[in-house]
């Protein structure tokens, strides 16, 4: 059994703040109160900081469309002070944390996946009505960087139905992605347009 202390609860808000974040009519974004620390910090002046800037971003990263990748410059910077393309990173991304949001899940509107690959990351955006509810990307490793482009394409597909897989399963949705050849892995009755060993595989 789950018990509610009356005394604490709250009921038929337009707006609260919960668990770091702010929730008003249907929009969801970090708490402000909670953001304050991170859009004070300076720009990371050694390893040590920087390693401590990055973990503070990471945490954010589910509200910044392709992260990963706007990352980049920063999380490979080689020198200290930071060079112009990771001190841009830097400030653009608390800028973009600050004004960021997403809208709370309506269960009677489908969902739209957008996917996108780059050489070091991969991303997606699931929405629903052209607005974002959620977003996930993550930098390749090594070995998935030498992928070739449509193999990126293909496992950015495959790695965001499977982060959303349970808002998606059981459900119709649209899928968007800028690789039209990939759109083989969907369909059953063109098995043989799929030439490509690891596309065959994540069909599966």
């Amino acid at each position: 059994w789950l018990t509610l202390n009356k005394e604490k609860s709250k009921f038929n808000l337009k707006s609260i703040k919960i668990l770091g974040y702010s929730i008003d009519n249907h929009i969801i974004r970090p708490d402000n109160d909670r953001l304050k620390p991170l859009l004070d910090l300076p720009p990371p002046n050694d390893v040590a900081s920087l390693r401590r800037t990055l973990g503070m971003f990471a945490h954010y990263s589910k509200w910044i469309p392709n992260f990963s990748e706007k990352i980049h410059p920063l999380a490979h910077s080689p020198q200290f002070p930071l060079n112009n393309d990771a001190l841009n990173a830097f400030e653009n991304l608390k800028s973009m944390i600050a004004k960021s949001t997403v809208n709370a899940i309506d269960n009677n509107i489908s969902f739209t996946v957008e996917t996108d690959a780059s050489n070091h990351s991969i991303a997606a955006t699931l929405s629903q009505n052209s607005r974002p509810v959620a977003f996930y990307s993550r930098t390749l490793n090594n070995c998935e960087q030498n992928h070739s482009a449509i193999e990126k394409e293909a496992y950015a597909i495959v790695e965001s139905l499977k982060k959303w897989r349970h808002f998606l399963i059981g459900k119709p949705f649209k899928l968007i992605t800028d690789q039209r050849s990939v759109s083989f892995m969907f369909n059953s009755k063109l098995p043989s347009k799929i030439k490509n060993e690891k596309i065959q595989r994540w069909r599966l």
